[in-house]
This record gives structure tokens, sequence and C-alpha cells, in this order.
């Protein structure tokens, strides 16, 4: 009877669910709460973790699945991603990839407009080695713009307001604007 006690208990073993109770970030492992018991720390499931990586370590109380070779939950594996009544999914929509942060930021994709829309975050960073292209026929800010290198516009540009110059020389077709002087004036235009 003892035989076939221990086949039971490793076959109920194989797929379980439960919930995050401890997360250890480095090496990242887990403790899993199911059915009453608390697991050994286990490794988690990635999307990838060979020379492309990702890291989103698994949150408290994240419903999940541990998987567990031969039956035995010592050697089991998790893998996250369970909705469930206490986190729901943030959309239901089946035109939206969504992704929500604790702090409120999000990152939503709607493949049926073709709308990337990023909110919530406090600052943005894009760094390249080399060079930024973005193509598109308009960008528009509604913030203020600052050019810490070299400004060149090849296509003409309409200025509205006031504008202001200072420090350095402004030139139009190779006149210095400020010490230019037209004849009978006698200072600057």
């Amino acid at each position: 009877m003892t035989e076939f006690a221990e086949i039971a208990r490793r076959l109920e073993s194989l797929i379980r669910t439960g919930t995050i109770s401890e997360v250890q970030l480095k090496p990242l492992r887990v403790r899993v709460a199911s059915g009453g018991l608390t697991s050994n720390w286990l490794s988690c499931i990635t999307l990838r973790a060979g020379t492309t990586r990702d890291w989103d370590p698994p949150t408290l109380h994240e419903q999940c699945v541990i998987f567990s070779p031969s039956g035995d939950p010592a050697l089991g594996l998790v893998l996250v991603g369970l909705n469930s009544d206490g986190i729901p999914s943030p959309s239901e929509s089946q035109d939206e990839c969504l992704r929500v942060y604790p702090d409120g930021a999000r990152i939503l994709y709607n493949h049926k407009t073709g709308a990337l829309e990023v909110s919530g975050v406090k600052s943005a960073m894009l760094q390249a080695a080399e060079k930024c292209v973005i193509d598109c026929p308009k960008v528009e800010t509604t913030g203020d713009f600052l050019v810490k290198g070299k400004l060149t516009v090849e296509k003409g540009a309409d200025l509205t307001g006031t504008v202001t110059h200072t420090g350095g020389d402004m030139s139009s077709n190779g006149i210095i604007v400020h010490t230019h002087k037209h004849q009978g004036t006698g200072g600057p235009i």
C-alpha cells in the first residue's frame, strides 16, 4: 500500500498550481505556496536565458504552476503568468498587447489600429552608439525641446513666436546678422 501512496503523491505533484510566497533575486529563485505546503527554493522559467536574456522577476502572490519531473517538487520548475481573481488581466481586448507596471506605467500596442502608446513613465532614454532615425511624416512635442548638439534643418523651417538668440554669431546667407550694416544707417540692422 505504501508504494501506491508514493506513486499517487508523485502523480499529484507532477503539475501543481500555487502562488509565489517568497522571491530571491540573486540567483532568481522562488518559494511557492500550494495546497497548504510551501516549496523549497525553485528556479523560474523565463522567456530567454541564453545570449539573449530577459529579466522580469515574479512578484509576491502571483499565481504560478510548478512542473516537477518524476513528481518530486524539490526538482520543480516554476512558470508564472496565471491571472487570478486577486490579480486579473489588465485588458479584455483581443486587439491589444498591454504591459502594466506597479508604478502605473503602461506600454500598449493595439494591432488593429496600429497605435503604440507608452504612458505613466517619469523619464525615458534612448541611447545609440551610431545613429537614431525617426521615420514618419510628422513629429510633435508638447513640451520644451533641447538640442545639445548642432541642429541642422535641411528642408526649411517655420517659426512662430519669439525667437531669442544669445552667444555666437547668427548668419543668414553668409551675412552675420548682428554686425551687418546697410548704407546710410551707420549701424547694424
